[in-house]
């Protein structure tokens, strides 16, 4: 009566085994991405305004409040972004804000960090925000980090925030 149970045990641990296996290299092939926007730290709370004015990639002439979107297209994490980024295109375009979308493989010579990432400047050409979309896996509304910023300028006030650290999914920009 119980001549089946060693065969019916050794075939459940083999498929259970299995199963597992298929479940690990799903997860380490989807979330190997995730991690900190600047792994290099230097993004750290004493990141000062003056290393940022020294970037060339973030520099910007007056005029509209500019949201520039540095997005690679070899970056499996844009994906996550590009529903959050034309929902923001749709809510704020045209009102004083343009959006601008720049390959970081173009830049000639210091590039952000990761991407995808967005710089944004206040009318005067000011920075007002440097870093990533949101903070955490999914990128949406209530996630963003940029529409506040986007708000708050509208409004008239800069809350240059430079040295936020969102955690999410990355590549390593390009050197």
């Amino acid at each position: 009566m119980f001549m089946g149970t060693p065969r019916l045990i050794l075939a459940s641990l083999i498929i259970f085994t299995g199963f597992c296996a298929a479940i690990l290299s799903l997860w380490a092939f989807e979330w190997r991405w995730l991690g900190a926007f600047d792994e290099a730290g230097s993004l750290s709370p004493s990141t000062t305004l003056v290393h940022f004015e020294n970037l060339s990639f973030l520099k910007r002439k007056p005029g509209l409040i500019t949201v520039r979107q540095y997005i690679d297209p070899s970056c499996p994490c844009n994906r996550y972004v590009d529903k959050h980024r034309h929902e923001l295109e749709a809510e704020f375009s045209g009102n004083r804000v343009t959006f601008e979308e720049v390959n970081p493989r173009s830049l000639l010579d210091t590039k952000p960090s990761a991407t995808p990432a967005v710089a944004i400047w206040d009318e005067a050409g000011n920075l007002a925000y440097y870093g990533a979309f949101s903070n955490g896996v999914l990128c949406n509304a209530k996630t963003s980090l940029i529409g506040p910023v986007i708000s708050s300028l509208l409004e008239g006030d800069n809350p240059l925030v430079l040295n936020t650290n969102g955690v999410g999914c990355f590549c390593s920009s390009v050197t």
